[in-house]
């Protein structure tokens, strides 16, 4: 709860630079009828008659407890994708940590063929020098050993797991999936007076990647639903698709097609189908970095 009540923290503070009368607002915490865990709330924030906004309700979707234990042998699938390529056929941005690995492979191996050949002595000294040099190569991939779990393991370990379906991943994957696909089917059915007008979805870090799997799931499901045919012409989609077949048009219009996608939701609904989710916030987001973690699936450049 946490990173949710500093994020509501936040849009409070925003909405009161923006509109003063949003000081005598107060966000109080509720009972969350829609999570499966018990250690989250719901935040219910008052609404504004003033501003003619509507009570708003934030709640969390805690899944981390599902990656957990990272090791070595859970990133090693990424990780060979990435060592046991040539450069060429990884993105640009791990090229570095290629060679970087590499070359500490190879000054290793010639430290030791050049101490076995320069050295050639006693049995009893080549035991010492053979003995110094495995401490001499332990160390070093011990060193990298440390460095690979302080920067990968702790901190993009679970990003490495959500992206890579290997066997040992999908169980985790699937759960996550799940659990999220049926967290947003909750929120659309509450049918009390807490139910949402609308829902928008705001996703950090490898969270955005995984709300955009949910939202894409869940719209396979939801989007065919219609109660009845559009009488008439639908002019906000109409007014999509010209976005959708010149996107470059969206830059510094980016207020027409957000309106555009509004009233195209609108139109949805008022023939029955009954999505709720408007709007799809991303910070930090993973979606960004996705040829870090993706390398077995790079397209060819020919």
């Amino acid at each position: 709860m946490n990173t949710l009540r500093e994020f509501v923290d936040g849009v409070k503070w925003q909405m009161e630079q923006l509109d003063p009368t949003e000081k005598k607002v107060k966000v109080r915490s509720k009972a969350d009828s829609v999570g499966d865990i018990y250690e989250t709330v719901r935040l219910s924030m008052e609404s504004n008659f003033k501003s003619r906004r509507p009570i708003t309700d934030f709640y969390e979707f805690y899944w981390a407890h599902n990656m957990r234990g990272n090791t070595f042998g859970t990133a090693s699938t990424w990780l060979k994708h990435v060592v046991f390529k040539w450069p060429g056929q990884i993105p640009p941005h791990l090229r570095h940590l290629w060679w970087k690995v590499w070359t500490i492979f190879i000054i290793a191996g010639l430290t030791a063929l050049a101490i076995s050949f320069f050295f050639q002595t006693t049995p009893l000294v080549k035991t010492v020098i053979a003995i110094s040099s495995g401490a001499l190569v332990s160390f070093i991939m011990g060193l990298m050993g440390s460095f690979v779990k302080s920067s990968f393991l702790n901190s993009l370990g679970d990003v490495a797991r959500y992206f890579t379906p290997d066997p040992d991943n999908i169980g985790e994957r699937s759960n996550i999936r799940q659990q999220g696909i049926a967290f947003l089917k909750k929120l659309h059915d509450i049918s009390n007076i807490t139910k949402p007008d609308r829902i928008i979805v705001v996703a950090h870090s490898l969270g955005s990647a995984v709300a955009y799997d949910f939202i894409r799931l869940l719209w396979a499901e939801y989007g065919p639903v219609y109660k009845s045919l559009p009488k008439e012409k639908q002019e906000a989609l109409d007014r999509v698709n010209v976005f959708a077949q010149a996107p470059d048009t969206i830059t510094g219009n980016y207020e027409a097609f957000a309106d555009a996608q509004h009233d195209c939701w609108q139109e949805c609904n008022a023939m029955g189908n009954p999505w709720l989710i408007t709007d799809f916030i991303t910070l930090g987001a993973a979606v960004n970095s996705l040829d870090y973690f993706m390398v077995s699936k790079v397209p060819s450049t020919n």
